[in-house]
């Protein structure tokens, strides 16, 4: 079986994690998966050297054209997509349009990690469309499911993997040799559901000998925290799982909002195949994963936070006790091994 992979840039976590590590190990079940990387990754805004040359009256017209180029750069996937036996769709071509789709061969297989019908300038009308034409849709959690429901009667739920051969907890811990370190991992660009517990982080870092760490893009900037307390790691797919090996906690606080709801729960996914506990906002899918065994602690309030944080400092042993639990649940239900078979087979009963 050929199958044509159109994603959504090089770098681009939802690329990686849905479709690129996949590639391997379906290759060993016949199913030989070509990746088609645009240029230009998909969510690049008009580059900076170029907007604040551009006049204001012109800007429209250059972002534009910026997305012109975007598009151009789909053409080689576009192309492919006539060659191959299935075509495997992340998300849509350019955020919130439906555009170069229609020329997909078929049948195709629409992969959706987010609540990318939230997209503007017309993500309800974009999802609605590619759902309806989609063969299948690979839906990262229920809410997706749920979501496309009306415009699909072939939805496989398909989880987020993580590779749990490279996301594993440390050999040799060296806890005992650090302070107690709380840590969030992630984009810059939603710094600001961190921001958002701010208070209760404050107050736990004063009252422990503790510190926090970041693992994203660009570095944080508090409003209340010491610096001297908070640690940052510039992002990179060499550093991203032995900075997570250097935590005893990790954080994911999220609004309860729809788009906060169609999220996949990768984040904590990581923590937990890392063997750290998590103290997470109930929201979405992290509840589903919370209500699987004792992996750690869902907080909704600045009180929740403190006590979870405090909780787990004072009970290191029960701490590590969940991680391993938590360890588990990534082998049995998320891992790559795991999720891998579960896209093969629905490959095969699209080909069937």
């Amino acid at each position: 079986m050929k199958v044509a992979a159109l994603t959504t840039g090089r770098n681009d976590p939802s690329a990686r994690f849905r479709i690129r590590q996949h590639i391997a190990p379906l290759g060993t079940e016949d199913i030989n998966v070509r990746e088609y990387i645009p240029i230009i990754d998909k969510h690049a805004g008009l580059p900076s050297t170029v907007k604040d040359r551009t006049p204001d009256i012109l800007l429209s017209t250059m972002q534009g054209l910026w997305r012109f180029g975007k598009l151009a750069t789909r053409l080689p996937g576009i192309l492919g997509s006539h060659l191959a036996d299935i075509i495997w769709l992340n998300r849509e071509l350019i955020p919130g349009r439906y555009t170069l789709e229609r020329f997909l061969s078929k049948p195709f297989v629409l992969d959706v990690d987010d609540a990318v019908w939230r997209g503007l300038p017309d993500g309800p009308g974009t999802m609605k469309r590619l759902g309806q034409e989609a063969s299948a849709i690979f839906a990262g959690n229920c809410t997706i499911a749920d979501w496309f429901a009306p415009y699909s009667r072939n939805i496989h739920i398909i989880p987020t993997a993580i590779d749990a051969d490279r996301f594993r907890p440390a050999e040799h811990p060296s806890h005992l040799e650090r302070p107690f370190t709380i840590g969030w991992t992630g984009i810059s660009g939603n710094y600001g559901y961190l921001y958002d517990i701010e208070g209760p982080l404050k107050e736990f870092l004063a009252r422990f000998d503790a510190r926090l760490l970041i693992v994203a893009d660009a570095p944080p900037r508090f409003a209340l925290l010491d610096p001297e307390n908070v640690e940052f790691k510039r992002w990179n797919p060499d550093v991203e799982t032995s900075a997570l090996q250097l935590m005893d906690v990790g954080l994911m606080p999220l609004p309860d909002t729809e788009w906060t709801r169609g999220k996949c729960a990768f984040k904590m996914l990581q923590y937990m195949s890392t063997g750290l506990p998590v103290v997470v906002s109930p929201v979405g899918m992290n509840a589903e994963v919370l209500s699987q065994g004792k992996i750690g602690f869902g907080a909704t309030t600045d009180g929740d936070w403190f006590e979870a944080l405090t909780w787990l400092h004072r009970n290191r042993g029960d701490a590590q006790a969940m991680g391993a639990v938590g360890r588990d649940l990534i082998l049995e239900h998320y891992s790559r091994a795991v999720v891998s078979k579960l896209i093969a087979n629905a490959f095969k009963q699209l080909s069937s």
